[in-house]
């Protein structure tokens, strides 16, 4: 197959800010020249493009015409900042049910379904660094999250030396303290306190 790209694809491509996510979509393009083997093109249904391409958080449009051999790239557009159009159902005058789109639901699961997990338990990498490196749960789960300790101290609205007493590995916070750093974490107090 041969890859063309539409002007308004490459100027909507040129507007992507951030050069990395550009590169990422020129190589990503790169790979449609095998169509059968890409695994982020996802045939559509009822569209007015026959195809579309995922590459992080953007979604790259598609025609693909096979019988002349070319895939056609129309526009690109981030995912996230789309409008998802859902429909609220309500139950005594109260909202009861969401509906979403499927896709929207499919783009969606996994992070419906990372948080579901998340509070479920522990990663590995935290508990490796709490048992095997002694290091405080606190700082564990910072770390695992990708905080500095000035992030965690701006969630907490208390100082970067504050954070940094709470993580030490002899600390002992007050209940009411790991409560709020749970909630700063987005963890549950039980994935914090053992």
């Amino acid at each position: 197959m041969e890859v063309v790209w539409q002007p308004k694809a490459v100027k909507q491509l040129k507007k992507i800010g951030d050069r990395s996510v550009q590169q990422r979509i020129v190589l990503a393009a790169r790979s449609l020249v095998d169509l059968s083997s890409c695994q982020n093109v996802k045939q559509l249904a009822g569209h007015k493009y026959t195809h579309r391409m995922r590459v992080g958080d953007w979604r790259v449009l598609l025609n693909v015409q096979e019988e002349i051999g070319i895939v056609s790239i129309e526009e690109i557009k981030n995912a996230m900042s789309e409008p998802t159009e859902y429909q609220i159902i309500e139950h005594g005058g109260q909202p009861a049910f969401v509906l979403v789109p499927w896709e929207e639901f499919q783009r969606i699961r996994p992070m419906l379904e990372a948080e579901k997990a998340q509070g479920l338990g522990i990663p590995q990498s935290v508990v490796e660094a709490h048992v095997l490196h002694d290091m405080s749960l606190i700082r564990a789960w910072r770390e695992e999250l990708g905080l500095k300790q000035e992030d965690l101290a701006k969630r907490l609205n208390v100082s970067q030396a504050a954070v940094a007493k709470f993580e030490h590995s002899t600390a002992r916070p007050r209940l009411a303290t790991l409560r709020k750093i749970a909630a700063a974490l987005g963890i549950t107090l039980e994935q914090l306190h053992l």
